[in-house]
């Protein structure tokens, strides 16, 4: 999972830079907040990581297709 999500940042990472989009003030906040979630899905142990990522990709996979 993790291997991915660093492939997922690079890619978002060299978007923003080629497209010269400026990151939301808001960007530190959801940085910690999704570290939270991470961390803390991750102290419950291997299923409840894997449960959180899979509704966190769910949701973001529904907001895409709107």
């Amino acid at each position: 999972m993790w291997d991915g999500e660093k492939k997922h940042i690079a890619t978002f990472d060299k978007l923003i830079t080629q497209h010269d989009v400026r990151p939301t003030a808001l960007y530190p906040l959801w940085k910690a907040m999704a570290f939270g979630l991470g961390a803390g899905t991750a102290i419950l142990g291997k299923r409840a990581a894997m449960a959180c990522t899979e509704a966190v990709e769910t949701v973001i996979g529904e907001h895409y297709n709107e």
